[in-house]
């Protein structure tokens, strides 16, 4: 995506919380939690996944909570898109993370200037890792 820029705050920070969101019919425990969990490198950060949340939970109190808003945006979703909202109105910096191919929503630059794109969920671990 014309525009990408890296993200080099993640190694710098001892401890952060990262929130990651993605479509409900997104498997985020396969695609997303399993791998990123197993990153090294990310073991001191706190990893949120909300769509693997039992209810009742405060989705939007643990966002802006958050140091950091991962979004999967491979596929249009109604609750990604108010994740995006609402760390874009608290100023939480957020991380656009797609499958390598996917045509993004034009709008997505409006509200992150960082851009992931990956081939595996081993591949986007090694990239958010780094």
């Amino acid at each position: 995506m014309p525009g990408f820029t890296s993200f080099p705050f993640l190694p710098l920070i001892h401890s952060m919380l990262l929130f990651f969101t993605a479509a409900p019919s997104f498997d985020a425990q396969k695609e997303l939690a399993s791998p990123l969990s197993a990153a090294k490198a990310l073991k001191k950060h706190e990893l949120l996944f909300p769509t693997l949340q039992k209810p009742p939970f405060d989705a939007h109190g643990a966002l802006k909570a958050s140091d950091i808003v991962f979004a999967e945006v491979s596929a249009p979703s109604l609750e990604v898109g108010l994740h995006l909202g609402w760390a874009s109105a608290a100023f939480i910096p957020i991380v656009c993370v797609s499958k390598k191919g996917t045509t993004l929503a034009p709008m997505l630059k409006d509200v992150s200037k960082f851009f992931i794109e990956y081939d595996s969920p081993a591949d986007l671990a090694t990239k958010v890792a780094d």
